[in-house]
């Protein structure tokens, strides 16, 4: 079972796609890691802990997990922080160097509860989290998938164990506290991690009021955990935690806004009009991805049925990705309707995700 995120040395996963060249593979994973960088200096944190020595079996998982807490953070405005550029690197039977997928959590003054969820298309995890009052908020997450090669090593890990990433930040004076990372091993992880449950934070995670688990933890597969990694089984579903990061303040780095010039648009399938959205921000010097939401009047999907998005923007279910060169100022797009068993006038809607 592949899952998304992981490349090792043996070239064997990278998300949930086959086996491909090793220049092709590496690409890959550099790609999806930097894509979703933002602007900015570069502030870059590592830790380092150890496994317990247990052995490992293959076709097992190893869940890594980090969370944080930060200081600084507005009480007003939504202050948004970036994980970017994210790997997890140790030596078994080789050196494997795994993609952690980037992160985007918001602190926001109209936050009752903390939530996550990933986002496939972006290789994202997107938490939102009151601005105070969380002891643990979940950073991201990634499951290894244990290979059989394992065994020559007899499923043990050399020691240490290093998790690396790019902190950034929508606002000045934001500092890190409390960044730590567990991993623990599970005999069944999904690929749609959102299938997992991971709980975004320990004392207001939504929907687990009277639930102690920390962050980070799968709560729909915590019957799957056995000892391994950093973990003694039981109920340390996390594993045990790594040294702490020392406090440090990010980087302020603010993505461009992009806006929609036209919000809707009314075409008649039958006769052929191809739609366009023209999509505009606020300043250039950077590459940017961005991700655009297509529905028509009923609400209802219909890319790659109903319609075929047109170059240089490509489509996953109702969601189109426009890619921005770091030059670019706006991008039109245009969608073609491959359907023509209507014959009335339909209102398509676009919104930035």
């Amino acid at each position: 079972m592949n899952l998304p995120g992981v490349v090792s040395l043996q070239f064997s996963r990278f998300r949930t796609r086959p086996p491909f060249a090793i220049g092709v593979i590496l690409f890959a994973c550099l790609l999806w890691i930097t894509s979703s960088a933002h602007a900015g200096s570069t502030c870059t944190s590592t830790i380092s802990s150890n496994f317990n020595g247990t052995a490992i079996s293959g076709g097992n998982y190893i869940w890594f997990n980090a969370h944080f807490t930060a200081n600084g953070i507005s009480t007003t405005t939504a202050t948004t922080i970036y994980l970017t550029n994210s790997t997890i690197s140790f030596t078994a039977d080789q050196a494997y160097s795994v993609c952690v997928p980037n992160a985007q959590i918001t602190f926001s003054p109209s936050a009752t509860c903390t939530s996550t969820t990933y986002d496939a298309a972006s290789g994202t995890w997107i938490t939102t989290t009151p601005v105070s009052g969380e002891d643990e908020v979940f950073l991201s997450g990634v499951a290894f998938a244990v290979p059989a090669s394992f065994s020559k090593v007899s499923g043990k890990v050399t020691n240490p164990v290093t998790w690396t990433g790019t902190f950034s930040s929508s606002a000045s004076g934001v500092s890190i506290h409390g960044w730590q990372w567990g991993a623990a091993v599970y005999t069944a992880f999904p690929t749609n991690y959102n299938a997992a449950n991971i709980k975004p934070g320990h004392q207001s995670a939504c929907g687990y009021s009277g639930n102690s688990d920390h962050a980070g933890t799968p709560e729909s597969e915590k019957s799957y955990l056995v000892a391994g990694a950093g973990g003694g089984g039981g109920s340390n579903y996390t594993g045990g935690w790594s040294g702490t990061a020392t406090s440090f303040t990010t980087c302020t780095s603010v993505e461009p806004a992009v806006t929609i010039a036209a919000a809707t648009s009314t075409i008649l399938e039958t006769a052929g009009s191809t739609p366009a959205f023209t999509l505009t921000r606020n300043q250039s010097g950077t590459a940017q991805t961005v991700y655009v939401q297509v529905t028509t009047g009923s609400g209802n999907a219909m890319l790659g049925t109903d319609y075929t998005v047109n170059s240089p923007a490509t489509a996953s279910g109702n969601v189109i990705s426009v890619p921005f060169g770091a030059s670019d100022t706006s991008k039109t797009i245009s969608i073609t309707p491959t359907d023509s068993a209507m014959s009335a006038n339909e209102s398509i809607t676009w919104q930035v995700l």
